[in-house]
């Protein structure tokens, strides 16, 4: 997409987040309206959420949760078949090291381009 932003976020890893939030009872959708995602749009797999969108969303969502373990506890409901093959290419790697190529060399087709957070103030996503 011509006009998309440089750096984004798959619907599809996104909507890892989303659900592993929603399994632990926190209310996830809310917290994408919030930062202004739709769900119904950002959760399909091939939208694209600016990196400072996906940005905001984990951070209201640690916020909100007051959970400083928020990203432990997500991982742990991650469903790997979600992302197709990539998990089958991975785990049929040789080494630990090529399954961290394939890994790095396709993660943008299943979770996008972002990279680390910025240093900015986040004082606009705490829940009043």
């Amino acid at each position: 997409m011509a006009d998309s932003p440089e750096h984004y976020m798959t619907g599809l890893g996104l909507s890892q987040y989303v659900y592993g939030a929603e399994r632990l009872g926190l209310p996830a959708r809310d917290v994408l309206k919030a930062c202004g995602l739709d769900p119904a749009l950002a959760l399909q797999p091939t939208q694209r959420v600016s990196a400072q969108q996906y940005e905001d969303f984990i951070v209201k969502l640690a916020l909100d949760s007051a959970d400083e373990y928020l990203g432990f506890h997500i991982g742990h409901q991650v469903m790997p078949a979600i992302y197709g093959a990539l998990p089958a290419l991975a785990f049929s790697a040789a080494t630990g090291r090529d399954a961290m190529t394939t890994g790095l060399r396709y993660q943008a087709l299943a979770g996008g381009t972002v990279e680390g957070f910025e240093a900015v103030s986040y004082t606009h996503l705490r829940a009043h």
